[in-house]
């Protein structure tokens, strides 16, 4: 497995990796109604803007999951892995790119809202539960959790 930079060319790969991910892993912690609203994401068309970073995990020559944050918000914006390279530290590895690369860039600590799904992958990796609270996606509002980590 390797880890690069997000290219704007993987903007197909990376949504599908998304809509994937929400369907077969989250769908056991969401409702129908949730995961539909969730997944139906569109493909980005735009370069991504200058405070977020993102990287993709490649396996068989594909992306097979993605890793990103803000770097002006402290927040990692999303870590989802392909369902059929669940368990194999893709997700481990992507996190600590994110994180690593957070710290050259001085930041100190970083937030993230978890879904139930990952809110113990999280916790396994050192992140504490703020507050348990709710995110609204159109007429959706999906359990999270505000977390933080110490880098």
């Amino acid at each position: 497995m390797k880890i690069r930079k997000y290219e704007e060319s993987d903007a197909e790969e990376k949504a599908e990796v998304l809509r994937k991910s929400v369907k077969e892993i989250a769908s056991e912690d969401y409702s129908k109604q949730e995961i539909e609203v969730w997944s139906d994401v569109e493909v980005e068309e735009d370069p991504l803007p200058e405070e977020k970073v993102r990287y993709v995990a490649i396996e068989d020559e594909k992306i097979v999951g993605f890793g990103e944050y803000n770097r002006e918000e402290n927040e990692v914006t999303g870590l989802y892995v392909h369902p059929d390279y669940t368990g194999n530290g893709i997700g481990e590895k992507l996190l600590e790119k994110v994180e690593k690369n957070a710290k050259e860039h001085g930041l100190d600590i970083l937030t993230c809202l978890s879904t139930v799904t990952a809110k113990d992958f999280y916790q396994k990796h050192g992140y504490k539960i703020v507050e348990e609270t709710t995110h609204q996606m159109e007429d959706q509002n999906l359990t999270v959790y505000k977390m933080e980590q110490e880098l």
